[in-house]
């Protein structure tokens, strides 16, 4: 059984050499900051898998796009979430109900906003504990 320590480093080489990807929350609109995520983790030359996330879209760039992150049928090293903080929680629940143990979340609104975000931020960091997210 790994320790905490080892648990930890194996989840930050998740976070720096992820052999897979998932956009969560991306979109086919350029200008935008999923979207330029996404293109560029494309033109970086990515060796690994990229996921496209998003409930609006069949594809993105020429890739399959998925519903949401618990659809993507293989496993998924680093998701990226690109969301409101009202709605972020869910989708890192998701991310936690699929086995992901490395997130970076790219949002606005939380204890920066007061007392409301502060209790968002809250709502992820006991998602991110409940599930050995890093």
């Amino acid at each position: 059984m790994e320790d905490l320590q080892q648990l930890r480093q194996k989840n930050l080489e998740t976070i720096f050499y992820p052999k897979s990807v998932a956009i969560v929350g991306t979109n086919k609109v350029k200008g935008t900051v999923p979207h330029d995520i996404l293109d560029s983790i494309l033109k970086a030359d990515f060796n690994g898998i990229v996921y496209p996330v998003s409930p609006r879209e069949k594809s993105i760039k020429g890739i399959k796009a998925y519903k949401y992150v618990v659809d993507v049928p293989d496993d998924i090293d680093l998701a990226i979430l690109v969301f409101p903080s009202s709605v972020c929680h869910m989708a890192l629940e998701q991310c936690g109900q699929k086995g992901i143990k490395s997130v970076i979340i790219i949002s606005a609104g939380y204890k920066e906003v007061g007392e409301a975000g502060l209790k968002r931020e809250q709502q992820l960091v006991a998602i991110a504990r409940k599930y050995d997210m890093s």
